[in-house]
């Protein structure tokens, strides 16, 4: 059944709700606007907070920039002047060094020579023997052996050679010969009594050379005769001495 008192409660009942959902429209529309507006004042806010950070970041470094440069110049200046002042010290003790080294030289220079002056004794040429020592020697089956070698002190003077030889004769202790001896000068050595003497020599079986001897000057040195001789004991008497003779030429 239609009842107009119900239609009129319902229709101001929407139009109550619509004029509700529009004030809340205004409503909301007022809070945005409101919180829009807070939004744009806390950015630009924050942004001026953002631009002054920046800008004293800015200046510190620049600052810091500044500092450095002008520090580092101040250390160049300094080292600089360092470097100079040692390189002027160098420079000095290179001159004094030098002039040192001048004076010296001109003292040295400037020395003299004394000298001492004489003449030499008259010495005579040839050999001069110093000393001589008798060697002792053994038989065995025909053949005597030397022990102890004899030795020849020498000392000469212009002499171009000396050598050793045997006649190759046994002799009594008189001198007499007894009979032939084969004479081997092997295990024969020559030495020098003197630094200053240089030699040169030759050993052989049959004879002891020495060469190469001073020409201005004294040479000396020993000969010292060894080795064997060989004879026929079968003209030996028993328990007799005998010896064997080797003759020492100096060649002028």
């Amino acid at each position: 059944m239609f009842c107009p008192t119900k239609l009129k409660t319902l229709e101001k009942a929407v139009g109550d709700a619509y004029n509700a959902s529009k004030a809340a429209d205004a409503a909301f529309d007022d809070a945005y606007a409101a919180w829009d507006a807070a939004y744009n004042d806390d950015l630009a806010v924050a942004c001026a907070a953002y631009d002054d950070a920046a800008d004293a970041w800015s200046k510190a470094d620049q600052e810091l920039k500044e500092y450095k440069e002008s520090n580092s110049k101040t250390m160049l200046i300094k080292w600089s002047r360092i470097m100079n002042a040692v390189m002027k010290g160098s420079v000095l003790v290179t001159m004094l060094a030098t002039t040192l080294l001048l004076l010296a030289s001109a003292q040295a220079s400037a020395s003299g020579t004394a000298v001492w002056g004489g003449t030499s004794s008259t010495y005579t040429d040839g050999c001069q023997f110093k000393a001589t020592t008798v060697g002792t020697m053994t038989l065995l089956d025909g053949t005597w052996t030397v022990t102890t070698p004899a030795s020849v002190k020498l000392k000469t003077r212009k002499v171009l050679s000396v050598t050793v030889e045997s006649d190759d004769i046994l002799r009594d202790t008189s001198g007499n010969a007894v009979t032939d001896a084969t004479v081997n000068y092997s295990g024969s050595t020559v030495s020098t009594w003197s630094n200053r003497t240089s030699l040169v020599s030759t050993v052989t079986a049959s004879k002891i050379e020495v060469d190469g001897l001073k020409v201005k000057g004294a040479s000396k040195f020993y000969i010292n005769i060894g080795g064997t001789a060989t004879v026929d004991d079968d003209e030996l008497d028993s328990a007799t001495a005998y010896k064997i003779n080797h003759t020492v030429t100096c060649t002028q």
